[in-house]
């Protein structure tokens, strides 16, 4: 699943957390064009919303794939949130599963 979005000078291309399901490692690509800002910020939350991973800040100048070490992750489901100057911008669930 691949997601743009537009916000103030930048354009954004997300992609669902991959593999998922997982179990030990799960990576995330963003891509961006544009002048706006260059830093997005990804959590992986529990279904309380809680952060159970992150945040992490990660400074994107053209593209970038970031792992995510999940294997201290209970089995279940989670949502990796994209945030980019204090927004969410887009979530994805992810299935953590043993």
């Amino acid at each position: 699943v691949e997601t743009s979005i537009v916000r103030a000078g930048s354009a954004w291309r997300l992609r669902a957390p991959y593999p998922n399901p997982s179990d030990d490692v799960t990576a995330v690509y963003v891509a961006r064009t544009g002048t706006g800002s260059k830093v997005v910020e990804f959590t992986i939350r529990d279904l309380t919303s809680t952060p159970v991973i992150g945040p992490t800040t990660v400074n994107v100048a053209n593209e970038s794939t970031h792992t995510f070490d999940v294997v201290g992750l209970r089995t279940g489901l989670y949502m990796v949130t994209m945030t980019v100057d204090g927004e969410p911008i887009s979530s994805y669930p992810l299935i953590i599963s043993r």
